[in-house]
């Protein structure tokens, strides 16, 4: 984890690339959650694992817990984004 200092130098880093370039910044915005120093969404981490037994699976032999597991790990990184927001209307 950065220490706070590193943090903020960081975000000072980011706006000064988002005011002199935002396509480029726009492009690593959408990679960000891979970067080290943030941590994977619940669901991303969820579907990493399942796709972890989804290959203990395999090496098992066990074809039904394969396709049940890769599948429900897809699912999570394709959902990983979806945010909840209570069902409020604007």
């Amino acid at each position: 984890m950065l220490s706070r200092h590193e943090r903020q130098r960081l975000e000072q880093i980011e706006e000064q690339l988002t005011g002199e370039d935002p396509e480029f910044a726009r492009r690593m915005q959408r990679r960000r959650w891979w970067w080290p120093w943030q941590r994977p969404s619940a669901p991303a981490a969820w579907g990493i694992v399942s796709l972890a037994a989804a290959a203990v699976c395999v090496l098992l032999g066990e074809a039904s817990g394969f396709v049940t597991a890769a599948m429900l790990g897809a699912v999570l990184l394709m959902v990983r984004h979806w945010r909840l927001d209570g069902g409020a209307a604007e």
